[in-house]
């Protein structure tokens, strides 16, 4: 769904363009894949903690035959100082963006959405 602000309303749409959506509890990110061509185009990836109880960690909203709407999940690991980190190093700029959306500020310094004083 796409959010009109000046309509007060959600709007349905049926892709996302060239443009994924990285969807976590505390952050939302929407990128270009031309800016980052390694992230696939139109498709949804869930946050390191959504994928925990679900069991794929990318959903493709394209609808071509033979080909995946769903992509296993991401293998991660759980750092006293970090919280969850993807396990594989070094780590694909997808997965390092599977864990940011779900930063927890008890884990890390501000990120680059909020200020120190509202650390949670």
């Amino acid at each position: 769904l796409e959010v009109d602000i000046a309509g007060g309303r959600l709007v349905p749409v049926r892709s996302l363009g060239r443009c994924p959506v990285f969807v976590g509890l505390t952050h939302c990110l929407h990128i270009s894949t031309e800016t980052f061509p390694s992230v696939a185009a139109d498709a949804i990836y869930l946050g390191c903690l959504h994928q925990q109880s679900r069991q794929f960690s990318v959903y493709h909203n394209n609808k071509k035959r033979n080909h995946r709407r769903t992509q296993p999940r991401h293998k991660f690991v759980f750092h006293e100082d970090r919280g969850f980190a993807p396990a594989a190093r070094p780590c694909n700029l997808d997965q390092d963006l599977v864990c940011y959306v779900d930063r927890r500020h008890a884990f890390n310094n501000a990120c680059i959405s909020h200020d120190k004083r509202s650390l949670c």
